[in-house]
């Protein structure tokens, strides 16, 4: 196919009026397919104005009178192996000289930048050969079955999950960089066998396509392309290559600078003097106010908060590192660092930031609290759990994952008082200007991996023996997987597999497959991590070279547990999971899944239940006679299991054999209560309504009726 090119004499950066023209050109021909153009007319000498002016002006014009131009992202993309080793992300790919697969750039931001442009500073001898792929050639070798999929925001993308296709017709993006996924899973992502398949069909289409659109740029040269409508890869090259590219990126709204960007851009100089002003970056204005007060904490830690919610992690870990050292123990300070750590790979000194947090901070009380207010201590433990940015509707903000549940969507903050206590491995002593609390809410929910913070708390809660303790830590260490198969499974009717917990320090993987002979177990089984309750860095092994490819690649100097592998499938290969939440004592059934894999989770709702009506038929049947869709038999074995686990809430995940026994999965108060899909199955909704109303119901009955009605009446008071 012919390359679409722009032939310029130069870029003309001192002449305003023709730099708008090139830019508005270029803007013109990457809105069209194949959404990217070669541009030539660069210096040959290393000159980032040029690229940095051109892609300027394309913002300029992409914006309104009254609109802030975001600002610009330049990077110098050179093999650079240190800057390797100092990274785990996908992003590092760029600085190797290895091939790079067809691409989105910064695919993990909520908005991946709209403009994208390489300059060739020093051309490769060798390889080096850029390719690109349409999202409309990908579309026309894509089965419906698989676009519908693609468009499902079930893939994760190094720090949220979202579709890969978005978009009807002319309108479809793409969002994908399948080193960025393999990468999430590995770090505790979820993606179903079905969704790796699919991508894998994804990559062989974008391997043919790569084919159509492929060149070299020379010095001089430089390709711009529209980054959410094309994607592009490289050949790779020798490891002692100098190549050097200068990269932007930029969000820019391509079609209007295509289609009237200068004439908007020449009526805001024709604007009424009593126009809005045009608003600064919030960012340039903080580095000035930084500027004349660098010793200002809070103006400091502002600017690093602001970066990372950009997305800027590499300059926020810098000015997040100066506001901690004008301010060592600050609370948003440290939860920022641990974050930034964790982006960069360091585990270790993530976790020294979280013990430092629960150390400087073991209380947050709200400033404002309502003296009639039942005040209600939440527990959090800081060992063995990591704080993530994860995209929210601001950006990216700080998320404590692993190891709680959720109380999202079971709190009412405005009718208490809430507490919040973070610890570690030790209890901190109680403040003594403060009461007891009225209730001891403890959101640690997994033994495998909060085993010394729970302990940190049972200790903590033995000086305060008559408060009341929703899931006392003492009956939550017993509900390991291990300890549940021996629990559990001793119960008649009741069948839980066999569960053996191993440690893993990274020896010969022989004495794993040795490991697994000796406790008695049969291929295949499940092998995962201790730590994990979805379906992250779990794998079946079908025979003893699963077992040694999965440890090659396990992290070392970790418990993992083998698991027997029960084959659960129906007639038609489909398997079924179903949930129950137990509250207060009572069951309230929550969702019965049905998915082609072994493996079921929540998201794959979407895999067979989404376009089956008798799937989603079997699911209300089991939502709205949940006692009998199981029976007098299973329920008398669930009120066993009740009683064994003795918490307050936790939920079961389990299924009926056809011989009418119950096969559980996993038991435990490490599962989160959520709407994620009550959108796509609003049958479900209701149910989830009376979960969410049953906890509430549960803090009511443990903080006191007198109180919430005393509440009640100083709330109504407050509005008149």
């Amino acid at each position: 196919m012919t390359l679409p090119r722009i032939e310029a004499k130069e870029i003309p950066i001192y002449r305003p009026r023709a730099l708008k023209a090139l830019a508005r050109r270029i803007a013109r021909t990457i809105t069209r397919y194949p959404y990217f153009t070669v541009v030539s007319g660069f210096d040959t000498v290393a000159n980032e104005e040029e690229i940095k002016a051109l892609a300027s002006m394309l913002g300029t014009l992409g914006c309104s009178a009254k609109q802030t131009q975001p600002p610009l992202s330049f990077t110098r993309v050179a093999v650079n192996p240190e800057a390797v080793r100092r990274t785990r992300k996908a992003t590092a790919y760029s600085r190797t000289h290895l091939p790079i697969s067809p691409h989105t750039d910064s695919s993990y931001l909520p908005e991946p930048h709209d403009l994208v442009a390489f300059q060739c500073v020093v051309a490769d001898t060798g390889g080096g050969e850029n390719a690109m792929v349409a999202v409309t050639d990908v579309l026309t070798c894509l089965a419906p079955a698989d676009i519908k999929r693609l468009r499902q925001p079930v893939f994760p993308f190094s720090r949220g999950y979202f579709p890969v296709l978005e978009g009807e017709g002319a309108e479809t993006t793409i969002r994908y960089y399948r080193t960025q996924v393999d990468q999430a899973v590995l770090d505790g992502a979820s993606l179903s066998e079905d969704d790796r398949a699919l991508l894998d069909r994804l990559d062989d289409v974008l391997a043919h396509k790569a084919q159509a659109f492929t060149f070299k740029l020379e010095e001089g040269e430089a390709v711009f392309f529209a980054n959410q409508k094309v994607l592009h890869a490289r050949t790779g090259f020798t490891a002692d290559s100098n190549r050097t590219l200068f990269r932007v990126r930029h969000t820019v709204d391509l079609k209007h600078a295509a289609a009237g960007g200068l004439k908007s851009w020449l009526s805001g100089l024709r604007a009424k003097p009593d126009t809005a002003p045009v608003r600064r970056d919030p960012v340039h204005d903080l580095r000035d106010q930084v500027a004349e007060s660098p010793d200002d904490p809070l103006l400091v830690r502002r600017l690093s908060t602001i970066l990372a919610s950009r997305g800027a992690f590499s300059e926020a870990a810098v000015w997040n590192q100066k506001a901690l050292a004008l301010a060592p123990t600050a609370y948003d300070n440290l939860v920022l660092k641990s974050c930034l750590r964790w982006e960069e790979g360091d585990r270790e000194g993530a976790q020294e930031a979280l013990r430092q947090l629960a150390e400087h901070h073991p209380y947050e009380f709200p400033r404002r609290a309502d003296p009639a207010g039942p005040n209600i201590l939440r527990v959090r433990g800081m060992k063995n759990v990591k704080y993530q940015l994860r995209t929210k509707a601001r950006g990216f903000e700080p998320s404590l994952e692993g190891g709680h549940f959720s109380v999202t969507n079971f709190l009412r903050d405005r009718r208490y008082n809430v507490w919040l206590h973070n610890i570690y491995d030790t209890p901190a002593e109680w403040p003594g200007d403060r009461p007891a609390p009225d209730l001891v809410l403890n959101t640690i929910a997994c033994a495998d991996r909060m085993t010394d913070s729970l302990k940190a708390l049972s200790k903590f809660l033995a000086a305060w023996p008559g408060v009341p303790v929703i899931n006392h830590p003492d009956k939550v260490l017993q509900t390991t997987r291990e300890q549940n198969c021996r629990r559990l499974g001793a119960i008649d009717g009741v069948v839980f597999p066999k569960t053996e917990r191993v440690h893993w320090d990274g020896g010969d993987t022989g004495s794993m497959v040795c490991a697994i002979t000796e406790k008695g177990f049969s291929y295949p089984l499940v092998l995962r991590p201790v730590e994990t309750h979805t379906g992250v860095e779990v794998a079946l092994a079908a025979d003893t070279e699963a077992v040694q490819d999965y440890f090659n690649a396990a992290r070392a100097g970790r418990d993992y547990y083998f698991i027997q592998y029960h084959d659960l499938s129906d007639e038609r290969g489909f398997f079924r999971k179903s949930r129950t939440f137990c509250i207060d004592g009572q069951f309230h059934p929550v969702a019965s899944l049905v998915h082609n894999d072994w493996n079921v989770h929540s998201g794959d709702r979407y895999s067979v239940m989404v376009d089956s009506e008798e799937l989603q038929a079997s699911e209300q049947a089991y939502l709205k006679d949940f006692e009998g869709w199981l029976g007098p038999d299973n329920m008398a074995r669930l009120e066993e299991v009740r009683k064994l686990i003795g918490l307050d809430f936790f939920g079961i995940d389990f299924c009926k054999l056809d011989d009418g026994r119950l096969f559980i999965f996993e038991c435990n108060a490490a599962m989160r209560h959520n709407y994620d899909h009550a959108g796509a199955f609003p049958y479900t909704e209701p149910y989830l309504d009376r979960v969410s109303d049953a906890f509430d119901a549960m803090l009511t009955a443990r903080t006191g009726p007198v109180a919430h009605e005393w509440m009640k009446l100083s709330q109504r008071a407050a509005r008149f």
